[in-house]
């Protein structure tokens, strides 16, 4: 379903879909969102949004929020680092990339060519997790991250003794670093998660690609 002029539209569980093109639409329950990022000014605009929608709330009264991204010219935080909330789902367009003289293969020289990019502005672009059990919900599909340096890691979820995300799914992401020795330090960072599924992880130049650590 699509909604031609308008940045948001609810699906009933009957299929009945009702477009509006601000965020005065109040959520309610039996209703899911679908966001095209493209009808927002930024990014981070868009995914502020969409956190909007699905609130932080872990009393059983929270919603999903499924945010589409397009092709084209690359999406940035502006170098604003987002916080990840539970139920905010990210598609993009499968990433393609491009065929580099002098290289016997592709996954030698990671030059994106189309699909979804995200910016990440010269810092981290995710960060995420909390006390409770962590961030729950999320769905990560067909991304480029790229630009993240100083040292930083791209995305991080939780931390030491902070629980950081579960029964999620990341697939076909990647991440491509800063061409500076140890500039981009880490891709993906997950600390005690559980039930997770992870598929197609891609890093280049980067110290470290994935990293788990896992607390008792």
């Amino acid at each position: 379903a699509s909604s031609s002029g308008t940045s948001l539209f609810r699906v009933s569980p009957n299929g009945t879909v009702t477009a509006g093109n601000t965020l005065s639409v109040q959520p309610t329950t039996g209703l899911s969102f679908r966001i095209n990022c493209d009808n927002y000014a930024s990014f981070t605009a868009c995914y502020l949004a969409a956190a909007s929608i699905a609130g932080t709330n872990e009393t059983g009264s929270g919603l999903a929020v499924e945010m589409i991204l397009g092709d084209g010219a690359p999406y940035s935080t502006g170098g604003t680092t987002l916080t990840a909330v539970s139920g905010v789902s990210m598609i993009g367009i499968p990433p393609r990339l491009e065929s580099q003289a002098g290289c016997s293969g592709l996954g030698l020289c990671m030059v994106p060519n189309g699909g979804t990019i995200i910016d990440c502005g010269g810092n981290p672009c995710f960060t995420g997790g909390n006390d409770l059990g962590g961030l729950t919900g999320l769905d990560w599909e067909n991304i480029t991250f790229r630009n993240w340096s100083g040292g930083t890691t791209a995305v991080q979820f939780g931390a030491d003794s902070v629980q950081g995300v579960s029964f999620s799914t990341f697939r076909n992401l990647y991440f491509i670093g800063n061409a500076t020795v140890g500039s981009s330090d880490k891709a993906f960072v997950l600390y005690n998660g559980q039930e997770d599924t992870l598929e197609h992880i891609y890093s280049f130049n980067v110290n470290t690609g994935l990293l788990f650590i896992g607390q008792g």
